[in-house]
C-alpha cells in the first residue's frame, strides 16, 4: 500500500513552501521607514529601538563579524545548533554542502568550540545533547565574546500543527536563548534569524516569535539584544516587525 504522505507533494511534507510565504506586518510600514532602514543597512548600522529594560537593535550584517567586533566581548552570541551539536558535519541531508550561521560560527571560533561540544554529555539516551526549544552554553574560544549560547529550533516538517505549533516552539527557542543568558549574567546578546535558513521558516514568523519571548521575557542582567541579519529579507522583516510594534502603540521608542 502507498503511503499516505508520498500522496502529497514533497514540499508540502516538509515545509519548504514556507519559503515563498508573504506573511507580514500587520500594517505596511511607510515608505519613509522603508528608505531609512535600507540606508541603515547599506551604512552598517543597526536599527535601535528602546524597550522598557532592554535596548533593541536590528542589524543587516553577518553574526560572525559581529561575533568578532568586540561588541560582545561580555556578552554571549546565539548559534543555530542541531541536536547533535556538530555543525556542519551533520549527516541530515539539508546540511549537506551547506555552511549555515554555526558553521560559520565554529570555523572562526577554532577547533576549540567544536571540541567543547564533542565532550559535552548527552541530554537524551539517544545521544542529543540539545532537544527542540532548549539553549546550552559553551566557552567563545576564538570569538570576541563571553559565551555561545547554542539553541535548537523547530525544523518545519517535525512540526505536525503547522505554522502556529512551529511558530510557538520557535518563540520556546528564543525563551531558552533569553533565561539562558540571563542566567549567565550577560549583558548582551546577538542573534541570527532562527530557524529561517534550511527549515524555511519566514522572517515575519520568526520576528514574531522572537519580539513575543522578548517582551515576556523577565530580564534582569540582558540590557542590550541585537538581532545580525544577513538575509534582506528576515532584515526587512524583522525590521519592520519592529516599526509596526512602536507604530502600534506596544510601548517601544526608536532611538
Amino acid at each position: 500500500m502507498r503511503a499516505r504522505s508520498l500522496s502529497t507533494r514533497i514540499s508540502h511534507r516538509v515545509g519548504c513552501d514556507w519559503r515563498a510565504s508573504t506573511a507580514a506586518s500587520s500594517s505596511p510600514p511607510p515608505l519613509g521607514f522603508v528608505r531609512f532602514r535600507e540606508q541603515m543597512a547599506a551604512a552598517g548600522a543597526p536599527l535601535t529601538f528602546r524597550m522598557p529594560d532592554t535596548t533593541l537593535s536590528i542589524r543587516s550584517g553577518c553574526l560572525v563579524e559581529a561575533a568578532m567586533s568586540g561588541r560582545f566581548a561580555d556578552g554571549g552570541i546565539v548559534t543555530a545548533s542541531n541536536a547533535q551539536m556538530v555543525g556542519n558535519r551533520s549527516v541530515w541531508w539539508g546540511f549537506i554542502g551547506r555552511e549555515n550561521v554555526d558553521g560559520a560560527l565554529r570555523a572562526a571560533a577554532g577547533p576549540g568550540l567544536a571540541d567543547e561540544c564533542d565532550a559535552l554529555p548527552a541530554a537524551t539516551p539517544g545521544g542529543e545533547k540539545l532537544l527542540p526549544g532548549t539553549a546550552r552554553a559553551t566557552g567563545p574560544h576564538g570569538l570576541a565574546a563571553a559565551a555561545v549560547l547554542h539553541s535548537l529550533a523547530p525544523l518545519s516538517f517535525y512540526i505536525g500543527g503547522g505554522r502556529a505549533s512551529a511558530e510557538a516552539a520557535l518563540k520556546k527557542t528564543f525563551e531558552s536563548c533569553f533565561a539562558l543568558a540571563d542566567e549567565l549574567e550577560l549583558p548582551s546578546l546577538a542573534l541570527p534569524a532562527l530557524g529561517c535558513g534550511v527549515a524555511g521558516i519566514p522572517g515575519a514568523i520568526c520576528a514574531r516569535a522572537a519580539f513575543g519571548a522578548l517582551e515576556a521575557a523577565p530580564l534582569t542582567s540582558v540590557r542590550a539584544v541585537e538581532f545580525v541579519l544577513r538575509d534582506e529579507r528576515c532584515y526587512a522583516a524583522f525590521a519592520d516587525a519592529a516599526h509596526d510594534v512602536h507604530m502600534s502603540g506596544g510601548g517601544w521608542g526608536r532611538t
